[in-house]
């Protein structure tokens, strides 16, 4: 059976990034935002054009300027 991995989450003010270690050794950091330039850090930012939509890291500023910079606050939800 294989030793359980810790998980370590680094959530930023502008950066975000998750590592795993797991038998004693580090394992490299884990792919958050597929679509960035380096996949293993995440922009920390959240993006809510409409009620059913979220989205996170680089694809939330993408669509914050397809949506011409118009989405919901938080205290609108």
């Amino acid at each position: 059976m294989n030793e359980p991995a810790t998980f370590a989450i680094d959530f930023g003010t502008s950066n975000s990034l998750a590592g795993a270690w797991q038998a004693g050794r580090r394992v490299e950091a884990l792919a958050l935002d597929p679509s960035a330039p380096d996949p293993t850090l995440m922009r920390t930012l959240l993006y809510f054009p409409h009620g059913k939509a979220c989205f996170y890291g680089s694809e939330a500023v993408r669509q914050y300027l397809e949506f011409e910079m118009e989405g919901r606050s938080p205290t609108e939800m």
